[in-house]
């Protein structure tokens, strides 16, 4: 099976080096989001969330949207690899639909984790 450093390799590997380190940004993001929502007990307002990011409220949506941006295009290229990797193993007693399952896993659970 392909793990994620394989596929960031065979992707465009400057987007997917500088895509990375800005999906870890949106990644800080969020979990910063979480826990000032833990902290407040309930959901921060963007204002709140901006200011304990360090940020005003515009660069707080810039970095947010771009990094979403960011992971929807390496989602999206990683899963056409992934397909034109699975159709060289249709045939082997899984379908295409199974295959391309398994092979995208390991890329899903590092973007969100």
């Amino acid at each position: 099976m392909y793990n994620f450093t394989i596929l960031l390799s065979l992707s465009n590997n400057s987007f997917a080096h500088s895509s990375a380190n800005i999906i870890q940004d949106l990644l800080k993001l969020e979990r910063l989001q979480e826990d000032l929502a833990e902290r407040c007990g309930g959901q921060p307002t963007f204002a709140q969330w901006a200011a304990v990011a360090g940020v005003d409220s515009k660069t707080l949506r810039k970095r947010l949207n771009y990094g979403r941006f960011c992971k929807d295009k390496m989602i999206k290229s990683n899963i056409r690899l992934v397909i034109s990797i699975a159709k060289n193993y249709q045939g082997s007693g899984m379908n295409l639909q199974d295959l391309v399952q398994v092979h995208s896993h390991p890329f899903d659970f590092y973007l969100n984790n």
